[in-house]
């Protein structure tokens, strides 16, 4: 993320042909918002928190999953 203003940022989503390929849609404080991907847009401050958040959940959820099957292998092996 890169400052712009006080009020807003700059951020890039990533843009992929599968899952990451349609715009975001983060819903903030009864605003809704989609954000493009692949392109540096200015986003308010407390979007791009949410995103943030939202990006660090995914990646602790994939890792609690991994942790999840190598304990499942383990007891099963």
């Amino acid at each position: 993320m890169n400052k712009i203003n006080n009020d807003t940022v700059r951020i890039k989503l990533m843009k992929d042909s599968n899952e990451n390929k349609e715009p975001l849609f983060v819903g903030v404080n009864n605003k809704t918002y989609y954000i493009s991907r692949g392109v540096w847009v200015d986003v308010p401050k407390n979007v791009a928190k949410v995103i943030e958040r939202s990006l660090r959940q995914d990646e602790m959820t994939a890792f609690l999953i991994e942790e999840t099957q190598s304990d499942y292998k383990k007891k099963n092996s």
